[in-house]
């Protein structure tokens, strides 16, 4: 068993293991000013820290757009018009938005390319 796994069986909520990951991050990222790079570890740590999670990554904004950066997960749509989905959505408000159910967000993009095929 890893250390990740382990944190994971003796810790419950989220919030714990959101308290766990902010040293872990810190740690992690300490030295290294390049973006990308520290995007990439920063999606790794998540992705792999947080249990029932299926993606976890970063869109960065380009020529009015969200262009898909570093993430872990299935493969996702690497642009994403302002206003369109959860992703959209947020970036036009510039704030962090959280939805019970992503597919009933009015507007929702299936992204997951392996989700599309089955359709």
């Amino acid at each position: 068993m890893n250390t990740t796994e382990s944190s994971q069986s003796r810790l419950t909520s989220k919030s714990e293991l959101y308290d766990e990951l902010a040293p872990q991050l810190t740690s992690l990222l300490a030295g290294e000013r390049d973006l990308v790079a520290n995007a990439a570890n920063f999606a790794a740590l998540v992705f792999h820290s947080l249990p029932d999670l299926n993606w976890a990554g970063f869109y960065f904004v380009k020529a009015g757009e969200l262009v898909l950066g570093p993430f872990q997960g299935k493969p996702a749509c690497m642009r994403i018009a302002f206003g369109r989905g959860v992703c959209g959505a947020a970036a036009v408000k510039r704030v962090t938005t959280i939805v019970p159910d992503v597919h009933e967000f009015p507007g929702h993009i299936a992204c997951d390319m392996t989700r599309s095929l089955r359709l």
